[in-house]
């Protein structure tokens, strides 16, 4: 497993040139969905539209379009292939393309149609991913947030409340970023969760930035 800046990468994965999509090789079939980096390149995801579920699919023909809250982005591949099965979850939850996209946020099951493939595919260690990784100007946690509450200069006890009062009004499994600069945000954050029961799900601290992922449980 790579990690660059929060970006997982499997190392038993297959990936394109641009690192924005990874294959994971089964005999004559390849499953495939979007790398870490490249869901937090697009945003939270609202919406995801296949162009074409089943028969061949020409090589740089859109296979879906992906819709978030700050890009359209189409999906192709640079080969050919046979569409075998498309991921009908993601139909239903895009939320799964951002939060499991190495596991069941994966898009389709293809069969290659050209002989050459595996030309267009390439190992971890074949690619400069600090790289590319830096080129997307973005970094990663284990999930996209729906709601990101930034507090700044402010006390942690007044976080906490306005944390409990925005938790209070979402669903569950519903995903918060806390943004705080309260040198002991860490430690309150550890008893809110064994208080709530909430899930603390991903944290970084960068310079005197504290980043928390929160899941409602």
């Amino acid at each position: 497993m790579v990690n660059i800046d929060g970006c997982y990468f499997p190392d038993n994965l297959k990936y394109d040139e641009d690192l924005k999509l990874w294959f994971k090789i089964d005999n004559l079939k390849l499953t495939l969905g979007i790398t870490s980096v490249y869901s937090w390149y697009i945003g939270k995801i609202n919406k995801i539209r296949y162009v074409r579920n089943k028969g061949l699919l020409e090589e740089n023909k859109n296979l879906c379009i992906i819709e978030s809250i700050k890009r359209i982005e189409p999906i192709r591949l640079p080969f050919m292939v046979e569409i075998l099965s498309i991921n009908e979850d993601i139909i239903e939850n895009p939320k799964l393309l951002n939060n499991y996209n190495y596991e069941k946020g994966w898009i389709a099951i293809v069969r290659p149609v050209q002989p050459d493939y595996l030309n267009f595919l390439y190992d971890l260690n074949q690619m400069k991913v600090e790289e590319k990784v830096k080129n997307m100007q973005t970094k990663c946690f284990k999930m996209i947030p729906d709601i990101t509450l930034y507090e700044i200069g402010t006390e942690c006890a007044a976080v906490i409340t306005k944390l409990n009062e925005m938790m209070n009004k979402l669903s569950t499994d519903s995903v918060v970023m806390l943004v705080s600069d309260d040198p002991t945000a860490y430690v309150e954050i550890i008893r809110w969760t064994d208080q709530t029961k909430n899930v603390l799900v991903d944290y970084r601290k960068e310079k005197e930035i504290w980043y928390f992922i929160l899941k409602k449980a």
